[in-house]
Formats: structure tokens, C-alpha cells, sequence
């Protein structure tokens, strides 16, 4: 997996349903119309995301198929 900067996930992100609302201090944050969780993308420049922290958004934000392609769900099973 490509690390992705904070711009680039987010416009990722972005095409998977989720509408920017807001930026607080250096972060974006997102939210899907119907789902109470918000996302919220560090946005340093060009610096890119941790994978761990790729890793948390994708389990956060439910969704199939996954986001960074980390935490896949086999076919026929639904992310809680």
C-alpha cells in the first residue's frame, strides 16, 4: 500500500460518499450523510499519513470495499 498525504486520502475518502464539512486547526473533517462518525484528515503539506493511522481511518469509516485496502471484508460480509 502507497502512503497517501492528507490531501490525497482525503479526496479518496471524498469519492467513497463522504462530504468535507469543516477544517479545525490542520485537520479536515469529513462526514457521510447518515452516518454519525466523523473523519478527520491531518492536513501537513505534503507530509504523508502513517499507515497505522491510514489503517484507523479505513476501520472507522466503515465501507466495501476498503478505502486504503487495509481490513477488507470477505464478499457477503458487512462492516459493523
Amino acid at each position: 500500500m502507497k502512503p497517501l498525504t492528507g490531501k490525497e486520502f482525503a479526496k479518496v475518502i471524498e469519492r467513497f460518499g463522504r462530504e468535507y464539512k469543516r477544517t479545525t486547526a490542520s485537520h479536515d473533517i469529513y462526514r457521510k450523510p447518515g452516518n454519525p462518525f466523523n473523519v478527520s484528515i491531518p492536513i501537513h503539506g505534503s507530509k504523508h499519513l502513517k499507515i497505522g493511522l491510514q489503517a484507523h481511518h479505513d476501520a472507522q469509516a466503515p465501507r466495501a470495499p476498503s478505502v486504503c485496502g487495509i481490513g477488507t471484508t470477505p464478499a457477503g460480509h458487512q462492516r459493523i
